[in-house]
């Protein structure tokens, strides 16, 4: 399922005012980043992640409509869930899209420029030229005069 266009508009409209945002496409999802650190989401499963840190899950789960934020069986500690009934007007998006950024902004920022998606597709990039040029060596054979002759004969 992909993420819920509308809400993803409205949390723009909300983060309008802010700098240093950025969006990234994670996981199906929209994730808005301040300063390179996430600070809530649209989710492909409906509604919106938001980070409130690990202090905060608790009381944050407590309200409704949220819950913390599962992956797979595992429990994210600092993130809650909020259902799309949890976000249907625009001041109960606004107290949750707050709250992200409030904890986003207590985060020291991350690198400059491209930040850490950029290294990430600089990283898979660079792996992704190793293993080529190493199926390649791999399919190289020595001939008999000493050179280097791939298997269909080039």
């Amino acid at each position: 399922m992909a993420y819920d266009e509308d809400l993803a508009n409205r949390v723009r409209e909300l983060l309008a005012p802010e700098h240093a945002i950025s969006e990234m496409q994670m996981f199906g999802g929209l994730a808005f980043l301040l300063h390179g650190n996430m600070s809530v989401a649209v989710s492909s499963q409906g509604g919106l992640l938001v980070r409130v840190g690990p202090q905060e899950s608790a009381a944050a789960a407590e309200r409704p409509h949220a819950s913390v934020m599962q992956m797979g069986n595992r429990q994210m500690t600092g993130w809650i869930r909020v259902a799309p009934e949890g976000v249907r007007t625009k001041r109960e998006l606004s107290v949750w899209v707050r709250r992200g950024v409030g904890f986003a902004r207590t985060l020291p920022p991350k690198g400059g420029g491209a930040g850490r998606a950029g290294e990430l597709r600089k990283h898979r990039r660079v792996r992704q030229l190793t293993r080529a040029a190493a199926s390649r060596a791999s399919s190289a054979a020595i001939d008999g005069e000493g050179g280097i002759r791939t298997r269909d004969g080039v």
